[in-house]
């Protein structure tokens, strides 16, 4: 999974570059595009997005009754780390999460798994 700091997305990048590998930027306008809604707003830290992962994955770490609690959080990632808020109290993620992991699903996560392999497949075949 990606995350949207610019410090990790740089090491990351830089590592990468350095040793040779390949890379699957999923902050890359053109690899965002392709992910859901909630992925695009960069309000997904444990939100709709990684809950259906999760749910697709490994459905029994997922506290269902807690999870279908959980009100939707808008909070735009990318533009409060760019203002200087770097922690996610600051961000607005009083409780740790941001999206709608409520109106998460395992068919969204397999969905979302799919589009993944894609890109990696595309990937490496474009790029090896």
């Amino acid at each position: 999974n990606n995350h949207f700091e610019p410090e990790q997305v740089a090491v990351l990048r830089e590592v990468a570059s350095e040793v040779g590998a390949l890379y699957l930027d999923l902050v890359r306008g053109r690899n965002a595009e392709r992910l859901t809604d909630e992925f695009r707003r960069g309000s997904c830290h444990a939100g709709r997005y990684e809950t259906s992962l999760v749910l697709a994955a490994a459905p029994q770490l997922v506290d269902r009754d807690a999870m279908a609690a959980l009100p939707a959080v808008e909070v735009d990632m990318p533009g409060a780390i760019a203002a200087g808020r770097t922690d996610f109290v600051a961000m607005g993620m009083e409780r740790g999460y941001c999206g709608a992991p409520a109106e998460a699903s395992a068919e969204e996560g397999e969905a979302t798994f799919a589009t993944l392999a894609d890109m990696l497949v595309q990937l490496v075949r474009t790029e090896a």
